[in-house]
């Protein structure tokens, strides 16, 4: 989808691949955006939950079933191990109808309302755009600051002036995600691609909204944006606002011949060979450039835009997920049995429920209590019996969830087949997450580095302290607790010891 060959010509000016844990981490986490220590990112979810049916179809072709819900689910598991707060965009029901010269056919379809309802559990926001196309909303977003960046397949976006896409690479797998990072700025900088120029690339290759002229291929259309041909377009089509028509007929007829001579004889260089037959095809259609397909990328409908009514940003704040909605879908919709769901939930979501209580904007410390608290879902900090211990990375400590209001659904002797005793789970955090969110109330944790015994704040918070702010929490701590035993650090690596129970 998107615009034909955008990604390939984009390729030199993507970043270096980073672990969206990492990235989400020092560009959120650390660096408090919106007092929420997480990054607000947009998701084209239409063309996003596409791909999982997609997907699901292929498997199906080779007898692999795979429920695409059952897929959503796994991918939320990978993305609630993150600091990052999504907020899928739905294609709206009055978007634009045209597209590729095919009339898109608007339909709510059961998945989608099933995955809202699942993506929500998960502590994320949907949003239902009324006249937009998912992407063209995102980027407005994304110019009023509400998303840092958007998640999406669609070079649309890129041409509607997005100043930061990410792209989920083919490399991710399991529980590491890996992103491949566009910017506005580096594509041109890098490329000599400004919007104009991206807006006059998708004109000549083609893309979702026409075909695009005969015979140019993205090496044509990249050199003729490096000749300043989309600056001129779009500076006439200001320059011209609101004067007799003809006057913009004459400059089209002027510019068209300029850009058609380029391409024959290569005058300033940037083509690698020349190319009449598109020059040719400029030449004889008289419907290049569309104005509406210009119009349509450099001003795509929004939401603002046709004056419909805005959602409330101030709802789309960092929330934890919702286990007991979580585990209804799970048993109600996917039909998972017990066992099945114990068996998913211990391999891939009970370390992202761990870090999201430590990422929570809401966590507080007890003193008394020696206890962190957020509104959901139990976990316990104490030393693993012998039984559990291996050697960890020497910036990971290990973080015992114990959740007896849901572990009391099922048999003791179920449980230990899982290897769960006690009600309890272990997994392993980042130090840095635990560090931040231990110093995040100064007042309340004035004492706890002595009662740590751990190395100088200087060398164990990977945050410096004046960089911690005092967030304001709820003073109800409801079922969700993390209970510290001593920390003391050797050669290194963290360990845990004191009495829990």
């Amino acid at each position: 989808m998107g615009v034909h060959g955008l990604w390939e010509t984009l390729k030199p000016a993507c970043e270096p691949m980073e672990p969206l844990l990492e990235y989400a981490l020092k560009e959120g986490f650390q660096r408090k955006y919106h007092h929420g220590r997480k990054l607000n990112l947009g998701v084209d979810a239409s063309l996003y939950l596409a791909s999982i049916k997609a997907a699901q179809l292929w498997r199906t072709n080779i007898h692999l079933s795979s429920d695409p819900l059952q897929t959503l689910f796994h991918q939320l598991c990978r993305y609630i191990r993150t600091p990052i707060n999504l907020i899928y965009v739905f294609d709206g029901a009055n978007r634009p109808a045209l597209k590729q010269n095919t009339r898109v056919i608007n339909r709510q379809v059961l998945f989608h309302e099933k995955a809202k309802t699942l993506i929500r559990a998960f502590g994320f926001h949907v949003y239902d755009t009324t006249y937009a196309d998912a992407e063209a909303e995102l980027v407005n977003l994304a110019h009023n600051g509400t998303v840092d960046g958007i998640i999406t397949e669609d070079g649309d976006a890129v041409v509607f002036g997005a100043p930061q896409i990410f792209r989920i690479n083919r490399n991710s797998t399991g529980t590491r995600v890996f992103l491949d990072v566009y910017s506005a700025e580096k594509i041109e900088k890098d490329l000599g691609l400004s919007h104009a120029g991206l807006i006059l690339f998708a004109l000549l290759v083609g893309g979702d909204y026409h075909d695009g002229v005969e015979g140019c291929g993205p090496a044509t259309a990249h050199a003729m944006a490096r000749c300043g041909f989309g600056e001129s377009l779009i500076r006439a089509l200001d320059d011209f606002l609101g004067l007799p028509e003809q006057h913009l007929a004459d400059f089209l007829i002027s510019w068209k011949d300029a850009l058609a001579d380029e391409m024959t004889h290569n005058h300033q260089g940037h083509l690698e060979r020349k190319n009449p037959k598109a020059a040719t095809s400029i030449r004889e259609d008289a419907s290049f450039p569309s104005l509406d397909i210009v119009h349509a990328y450099r001003r795509p409908q929004t939401n603002r835009s046709t004056g419909s009514p805005l959602p409330d940003t101030s709802l789309w704040i960092p929330s934890e997920p919702n286990l007991a909605v979580i585990t209804d879908i799970c048993i109600s919709t996917l039909e998972w049995t017990n066992e099945y769901l114990l068996k998913q939930f211990q391999e891939t979501l009970w370390h992202g429920i761990a870090l999201q209580m430590l990422y929570s904007t809401y966590l507080v410390y007890d003193l008394r209590a020696r206890k962190l608290a957020t509104p959901y879902v139990n976990a316990v900090i104490c030393r693993p019996t012998d039984a559990h211990i291996h050697k960890t990375d020497k910036s990971e400590i290990r973080v015992t969830l114990s959740i007896p209001s849901f572990f009391s659904h099922f048999k003791s002797d179920v449980l230990e087949k899982h290897g769960i005793r006690d009600k309890k789970i272990i997994v392993t955090v980042p130090q840095p997450v635990l560090s931040v969110a231990v110093a995040k109330s100064e007042k309340e944790f004035n004492g706890i580095i002595s009662m740590f015994n751990m190395i100088p704040r200087s060398q164990a918070h990977a945050i410096p302290q004046e960089d911690m702010d005092v967030e304001n929490t709820p003073d109800s701590t409801s079922d969700m607790d993390i209970e510290f035993g001593e920390l003391t650090v050797r050669n290194n690596f963290i360990d845990l010891t004191g009495d829990c129970d």
